[in-house]
């Protein structure tokens, strides 16, 4: 095995914070770093005692300036590794340098497809997810940075990502329409062909924003998806887990825990009267009580049934690469949000937030965009929600290097 220069945490502290690019760069071995003499490395271990500036110090540095991959260790993890701690360090290097950890397949036939999407007529189908960050209370003058995942395969474990700026605490996504321009345009360079489904995962909207989602997001989707000359379907889901509902089985029918079995659906009494909407525990619950996810369908071109929507969401969340166990919500919804708190690493330490960040301008007057109804339950019956008034904010990109975008660094 190739050497490399090792750096203590102290003298990485002390370079890292004074702008460290030459102590990263003289490990990576980058020719315009003063010190550096090997040739490029492709992946950084950094072992840190505790999770602090630091970390957010190497996310900057490794994936905005030097263009690396780097995965933090925790010291007393490393003194004293226990199997579950390997596992998960694994399972992220590996999606980091473009490994799949797992992959759903079919009982019957071996297919490593999701059931639902399974292609006789070759169609292509991509899953995106979509978050907001905030800044923290009293730090009005920081950016919101927005994120964008899609999947490139057709098992929906490769991710890319992109990320934006915007006004500070604008939950609307403003930049919707190019950040899905900019991912279709990656499944195309993969594929050679554009998805003709479009299925997305949007975490953090509150259910009275569902109308605004439904005007300005789902028509950006849209867009995109014309704008490439894909005629791709779209179904747009709300994920949330910010409410009290909690569902219990009956005796004798739970797990270990007194939980609902994970893949347990609640798709009545509780849910809208009116609305496309449905509850599902996806994950089993290590302690405490399970709290399932509502997921409400804003959209859906695609015309999936209530038993297929649910069945794909299930299964896309044993997709994770992270965990060897199903996650609480779907893998896109879930790496949109890391991205998202990835892009404030990128962005710290600057007052306003805007450190790494290019400007991009405002966009110009949007127009001319048509209501979209409310999409209704094929058990339920519905009226259509109101149309509110469009959102405009700042426009900025985090500046992420080519070779780190093309990764899943945010694993």
């Amino acid at each position: 095995m190739e050497e490399r220069r090792v750096v203590g945490e102290e003298d990485m502290v002390k370079g890292l914070l004074g702008g460290g690019v030459n102590v990263l760069g003289g490990m990576v071995g980058h020719a315009d770093v003063e010190g550096s003499e090997t040739e490029d490395a492709q992946l950084i271990l950094c072992v840190i005692t505790r999770k602090n500036t630091i970390y957010n110090e190497i996310k900057r540095i490794s994936e905005t300036v030097l263009g690396v991959l780097t995965q933090c260790m925790m010291h007393r993890f490393v003194l004293h590794p226990s199997v579950p701690y390997a596992n998960s360090l694994v399972f992220k290097l590996n999606a980091k340098l473009g490994g799949v950890n797992c992959h759903v397949v079919e009982r019957t036939e071996g297919k490593a497809v999701l059931p639902v999407f399974e292609d006789t007529d070759h169609v292509t189908t991509m899953v995106l997810g979509a978050d907001v960050t905030h800044p923290p209370p009293g730090k009005g003058e920081m950016k919101s940075l927005a994120a964008v995942v899609g999947s490139l395969d057709d098992k929906y474990c490769e991710y890319r990502a992109t990320t934006r700026a915007q006004t500070a605490c604008k939950e609307i996504i403003t930049e919707m329409e190019d950040m899905v321009l900019e991912l279709l345009s990656l499944y195309f360079e993969r594929n050679h062909v554009y998805p003709h489904r479009i299925i997305m995962f949007r975490d953090g909207v509150s259910e009275g924003q569902f109308g605004e989602v439904a005007l300005e997001e789902v028509s950006a989707v849209r867009r995109a998806s014309r704008r490439v000359g894909s005629k791709g379907r779209v179904t747009f889901l709300v994920v949330n887990k910010r409410h009290h509902v909690r569902v219990f089985p009956r005796e004798g029918e739970g797990d270990s825990k007194g939980n609902c079995l994970a893949g347990t659906v609640v798709d009545s009494d509780v849910t809208h009267p009116f609305e496309y909407d449905f509850y599902l525990t996806s994950h089993s619950g290590l302690q405490g009580t399970s709290k399932p996810a509502h997921y409400h369908v804003l959209y859906d071109e695609n015309g999936f049934g209530p038993d297929d929507l649910q069945e794909v969401t299930y299964r896309l969340c044993y997709l994770f690469a992270r965990s060897t166990r199903s996650v609480s919500i779907p893998p896109p919804a879930y790496y949109a949000h890391l991205v998202a708190s990835r892009a404030r690493c990128h962005v710290q330490g600057d007052a306003n937030g805007q450190r790494k960040i290019d400007s991009l301008g405002m966009r110009g007057k949007l127009g001319g965009r048509a209501g979209l109804p409310s999409v209704q339950s094929p058990r339920k019956e519905g009226h259509a929600v109101s149309s509110i008034r469009n959102g405009i904010g700042g426009v900025k990109t985090v500046a992420v290097k080519e070779n780190i975008r093309r990764m899943m660094y945010f694993t």
